[in-house]
C-alpha cells in the first residue's frame, strides 16, 4: 500500500512539472506561426501590405522586412499567433510605429515582447527592416542588446511618478507605481491628511505600459487645497425690503454642521 501511494504521489509530480515546462517549450517551438504582417503608404501616395516571412535558417526567432526602394518612415504592425490568442504585443496587436523615432530601431532591429495574459513576458521576437533580401540566417545580425544573449528583449519595467502637489504647483510629496510590460493600472488620488482634492473630488487615472516600453504617460499629477481650520458662515439679519439690519456669524470646522435657527 505504501509503495502505491508513493507511485501516486511520484505520478502527481511529475505531472505538475510537465505542466509548468509546457508553456515555455510551446513558446519556443511555434514561434515561426506568429503571424506578423504591415501596412504603409509609399513615396507614391498608395497603400501597401506585407507578410514578414521568419527567417529559419539559425536559432534567432526572427522576422524580415525587405523594402528594395528604402524602409518607410512609419509602418503600422499586425500580429497574432492562432496557439496564443491569449498573448498581446504592445498595447493592442496593431501598433503604428514611426521608424525614424530615436532608440526604436536598432542597428535596423526591432524587438517585440510577446506577453500573457496576465502581463507575463512570454516570448520575444526580432524583426528586422532591410533594403536587402531575406537571408538564411540572422543570428550574426542579432544585436546583443539584452543581458539575457542574442535575440532576448531589453524591455523592463518602468515606473510611471505620481507627483502630489498644492494649487500653486508646489510638490507635497511623491510616490510612484511600477508596471510590466503589457500592464495598465488605475492609479487613483490619495487622501492626504489636512489636504483636500482641488476642486474637492477625487480623481483617478489609467496608466499603461505596452509591449514595447513605451509608457502612456510617466507622471500623474494630483492637485490639493488645504483644509481651512475653521470657516464663518455669515448671518445677513434684514427687513423685507432687503435693508440690513445687523450682521452675526457662526463658524465651523471641518466636517463640522450646525443648524442655524433665526435669531
Amino acid at each position: 500500500m505504501k509503495t502505491v501511494r508513493r507511485l501516486l504521489g511520484f505520478l502527481i509530480v511529475l505531472a505538475v512539472s510537465l505542466c509548468m515546462l509546457i508553456p515555455g517549450a510551446l513558446a519556443m517551438e511555434d514561434w515561426s506561426q506568429l503571424s506578423v504582417s504591415m501596412t504603409w503608404t509609399g513615396a507614391d501616395g498608395q497603400n501597401h501590405e506585407m507578410i514578414l516571412p521568419p527567417v529559419t535558417g539559425g536559432t534567432a526567432q526572427a522576422f524580415w522586412a525587405s523594402f528594395p526602394e528604402g524602409v518607410p518612415e512609419t509602418v503600422t504592425l499586425h500580429i497574432s499567433h492562432p496557439m496564443h490568442e491569449d498573448y498581446s504585443f504592445g498595447m493592442v496587436n496593431d501598433m503604428t510605429i514611426d521608424l525614424t523615432a530615436p532608440g526604436v530601431l536598432q542597428d535596423g532591429q526591432l524587438t517585440l515582447q510577446a506577453v500573457d495574459a496576465w502581463g507575463n513576458p512570454v516570448d520575444s521576437y526580432t524583426l528586422f527592416f532591410s533594403t536587402e533580401p531575406v537571408p538564411e540566417s540572422v543570428d550574426d545580425l542579432i544585436s546583443p542588446y539584452g543581458p539575457e544573449g542574442p535575440g532576448q528583449t531589453v524591455v523592463t519595467d518602468r515606473e510611471v511618478q505620481i507627483l502630489l502637489q498644492d494649487a500653486s504647483g508646489t510638490p507635497i510629496s511623491f510616490q510612484s507605481v511600477t508596471l510590466h510590460p503589457g500592464e495598465s493600472q488605475i492609479v487613483s488620488q490619495p487622501a492626504l491628511d489636512g489636504w483636500m482634492p482641488a476642486g474637492n473630488e477625487y480623481r483617478s487615472v489609467s496608466v499603461s505600459m505596452d509591449g514595447l516600453g513605451n509608457l502612456s504617460q510617466d507622471i500623474v499629477v494630483f492637485t490639493y487645497e488645504r483644509i481651512p481650520e475653521s470657516r464663518e458662515v455669515q448671518l445677513v439679519l434684514q427687513d423685507a425690503s432687503g435693508n440690513p439690519i445687523s450682521v452675526q456669524s457662526v463658524t465651523l470646522h471641518p466636517g463640522e454642521s450646525q443648524t442655524v435657527s433665526q435669531p
